[in-house]
């Protein structure tokens, strides 16, 4: 019975540890990011911090028609098709089961680090908690709020007669 009891603590204590902020997912995946330098490894690596249908989006916006047609030609983590340098996680904004974590972008080479005089990028990563784990559903970047979600969209719908 001890055994049971002590298993119980145990895996009461060890479970609110298993759950990350909103912040930390998103650290962890510009981390990974920062490491992989490649977003189709990135997202693959990381496949847990996003949504299914994020992620499947993500997949299908890969499939570009032989034919040719619409394809991704950016890096949606940064906002650029340029090198980066470095990231900061903001603090979470956290609304029910919903969180925005500000994230920015330096971009450059990755030597110069935060160096003010390189260009930044300025975004919001979307997260929902599903499953009791904040996972990213869009990532909105820029004051006009230009969201990833709708261009994987477009790029999967503008493909769909192609094939």
């Amino acid at each position: 019975m001890r055994k049971i009891l002590w298993i119980l603590l145990v895996v009461s204590v060890a479970l609110p540890a298993l759950a990350q902020t909103p912040e930390q997912v998103v650290k962890r995946l510009y981390t990974a990011h920062k490491k992989l330098n490649n977003l189709e490894k990135t997202v693959n690596a990381c496949r847990d911090c996003f949504t299914p249908n994020f992620f499947k989006l993500f997949q299908q916006s890969l499939k570009t028609p032989p034919s040719g047609g619409d394809f991704l030609d950016y890096d949606f983590l940064i906002n650029s098709q340029d090198e980066w340098s470095d990231f900061q996680v903001g603090k979470a904004t956290v609304s029910g089961d919903n969180a925005s974590v500000p994230i920015t972008v330096w971009l450059g080479e990755s030597s110069h680090g935060r160096d003010p005089k390189q260009g930044t990028t300025k975004g919001q990563v979307l997260l929902s908690r599903l499953t009791g784990k904040y996972q990213i559903y869009d990532i909105q970047h820029g004051k006009e709020h230009r969201s990833v979600r709708a261009d994987l969209k477009g790029i999967v719908e503008a493909n769909q007669g192609k094939r």
